[in-house]
């Protein structure tokens, strides 16, 4: 089930990403060749379509270990050490996406109530915060599902990837 759901969260970030091109290019064409400009445009990319490129993406960013990361102090530790940052490093990593989860729960739920529309529009803008919160829950997960990989080497935060994607090797050894 999670990587049902990781396939269709990253098909709905790749589509968000391919729409906003679209929309963007046809929005500054039409501003700076016909003196026309899409309605709406900025706003739907910058409440929506930003939203779904980078929070439904965000798991398969981790899985593909392309999160930004500094371990060049981590390296130079002894094995024993490292074993027990990247269980910290996990452990802490989750607690702090459990805490934005609970934030964007909350203000979707604000949102909700308050009903709160885009200025040019009557589109809502609590279902965003929602997708935050659904993309947030998943990444969670793929985070906890892989603390038990943290003791063999294998967790997809531990190992370097070369230029094609392949392992080189684990920070653990």
């Amino acid at each position: 089930m999670q990587h049902f759901l990781e396939k269709i969260f990253q098909y709905a970030a790749l589509g968000a990403v391919v729409f906003m091109m679209f929309l963007v290019t046809a929005d500054a064409a039409g501003r700076y060749l016909l003196n026309y400009c899409i309605f709406g445009a900025y706003e739907v990319t910058e409440q929506y379509l930003m939203v779904i490129a980078i929070f439904l993406g965000a798991t398969t960013v981790y899985r593909g270990d392309a999160f930004i990361s500094v371990s060049f102090l981590v390296d130079r530790l002894p094995s024993s050490w490292r074993l027990s940052i990247a269980y910290f490093n996990r452990i802490f990593s989750v607690l702090l996406v459990l805490f934005f989860i609970a934030a964007s729960v909350k203000k979707a739920h604000r949102m909700y109530v308050s009903g709160a529309t885009m200025d040019f529009d009557a589109i809502p803008l609590w279902p965003a915060y929602t997708i935050v919160s659904l993309g947030l829950i998943l990444l969670a997960s793929a985070m906890v599902l892989d603390i038990p990989n943290v003791r063999k080497g294998k967790a997809d935060f531990l190992t370097e990837r070369d230029e094609k994607g392949s392992e080189e090797r684990s920070f653990l050894v």
